[in-house]
């Protein structure tokens, strides 16, 4: 799986990776990016690599997108044994083949809007069908259903999703590669929507829209699609019925805070999708297994500056390689090493939170999702599980900072950045990590001070490490215990 991100600019951003952060006491405390090796694909196909002296994230053009490549690897036999390894031509000339034998089929696909409306016309999808030996780049553009009643985007109006372009090798690149050309990042709307911002402002609900507009080369949209007008809480459909919202949090679209005439309050969506989409990259050679891998286009991720704890590599390594977390040889010093950089990525983001807000939003939900019937804590227990909230009057008196949990915790954040306090604390106590910091799926359903403390997870539910590094976190405070301590 590889993953996109969008840009208007046409010069793809280059490679790069994390480098250790400025944490000295006299450093800048900031998060450090250093230049990688990277590839560049011309106008035929030509790979070449090269080393950037600059990492740029956007110019005059907009931002710059990060277009992935993918390369193509095979199984086969050779001498009775097994090999693994990338397709090259000599490869394909070994078994008989060239890069003409090469069927690739790529489909990308936006359904956020048919997600909601259920109805096969606001499906968008984009597909293309390549030779081997097509090195021209190729655009996805993304139509819905022609065979629908209303479909959302007409044939003869695509939304442009991207492009992909194959390799031609050469000596210096041999390797057979397919490169994925992110979009611009582009909303669409319908037809009329300048017809529709002018209706809710003569009605007063043009709320947070007032002014806004779109380019009249992006109006491209069918408004008499399902998607355009939609509102969830008139729909009847299943599988929830009336009131059914699809997603949670709710609303996650374009809408108007609307009013029946019959004095129902609804929200009802102003028919706008975007270029973004997920999708399927496929190679076949006749008479053998497919090559199969996934594309996943996304908004850009460079800013703010910081790192999350839990990254999208630990989520998808959680899932595939939870296992050697457990059983797995894995040396004192390198699980010292992935638990310093869990904290300094805790460091980095709790840096960037306004803590004492998040904190009065984490007491208002542990007071609305309190239920005395069925909890085994007091209100005075869940209360207590977060830090007092801030007296007012100590605040307008100065005998207390404005924001005086966000600066105790930037505090105590940087101690425990530095790993060398967290071994000492362990070695003495490794029970402490289950007071420090919240298990998977923990039965406590309310916002406590464990670490990542006041953060807010996909689910609405208080944010939790993966279990693998809740898992290594543990062995490493067991490690710890056994381990002689550091020569001083």
């Amino acid at each position: 799986m590889a993953i996109a991100r969008v840009g208007g600019s046409p010069v793809p951003c280059v490679c790069f990776h994390w480098t250790v952060n400025d944490l000295a006491p006299a450093g800048s405390g900031r998060t450090l990016l250093m230049p990688a090796e990277t590839l560049r694909m011309d106008a035929d196909g030509v790979v070449s690599s090269f080393m950037p002296n600059e990492i740029l994230f956007r110019d005059a053009d907009g931002i710059r997108p990060a277009c992935p490549f993918f390369k193509l690897h095979a199984e086969w036999r050779e001498d009775g044994a097994v090999r693994r390894g990338p397709v090259t031509p000599a490869l394909l000339e070994r078994a008989g083949l060239t890069a003409a034998d090469l069927r690739w089929t790529v489909t990308v696909g936006n359904h956020k809007a048919s997600h909601f409306t259920l109805s096969p016309g606001d499906r968008i999808d984009a597909s293309v069908e390549l030779r081997g030996d097509e090195t021209a780049r190729t655009p996805l553009l993304g139509r819905s259903p022609g065979e629908a009643a209303d479909p959302l985007v007409e044939l003869d109006r695509p939304v442009p999703m991207g492009a992909v372009q194959l390799s031609r090798p050469t000596a210096d690149a041999p390797e057979v590669r397919l490169r994925f050309f992110a979009p611009a990042g582009a909303c669409y709307g319908p037809r009329d929507l300048s017809d529709r911002m002018a209706d809710a402002a003569a009605r007063g609900v043009i709320g947070e829209w007032d002014g806004f507009a779109l380019p009249p080369d992006r109006l491209i949209l069918n408004p008499q699609a399902g998607w355009v007008g939609f509102s969830p809480e008139l729909t009847g459909q299943p599988p929830l019925g009336p009131g059914d919202q699809r997603v949670n949090p709710t609303a996650l679209f374009a809408l108007l805070e609307d009013v029946t005439p019959e004095g129902l309050a609804i929200t009802r969506s102003l028919g706008l999708v975007d270029d973004v989409g997920d999708g399927v990259v496929r190679c076949e050679v006749e008479g053998l297994p497919p090559a199969i891998a996934r594309i996943v286009v996304g908004p850009p991720d460079f800013a703010p500056d910081r790192r999350h704890p839990v990254s999208l590599a630990d989520t998808l390594t959680d899932r595939e390689d939870r296992e050697a977390a457990r059983t797995g040889d894995v040396p004192l010093d390198d699980l010292g090493a992935m638990m310093r950089d869990i904290f300094e990525r805790a460091f980095e983001t709790s840096d960037l939170m306004n803590k004492d807000a998040q904190n009065d939003r984490s007491h208002r939900t542990n007071a609305f999702i309190f239920n005395p019937a069925s909890s085994p804590f007091t209100p005075e227990q869940v209360e207590a599980m977060l830090w007092p909230q801030p007296d007012p009057e100590r605040t307008a008196a100065h005998r207390a900072a404005p924001l005086e949990l966000s600066e105790a915790g930037r505090r105590k954040h940087r101690r425990q950045s530095a790993i060398e306090t967290l071994e000492d604390r362990l070695r003495e106590n490794p029970g402490l990590i289950d007071a420090w910091v919240r298990s998977p799926l923990d039965p406590n359903p309310f916002f406590d001070r464990r670490m990542p403390a006041l953060m807010r997870g996909s689910d609405g539910r208080p944010f939790h490490l993966t279990r693998r590094q809740w898992e290594l976190l543990h062995r490493w405070a067991r490690a710890l215990r056994t381990a002689a301590p550091p020569q001083t």
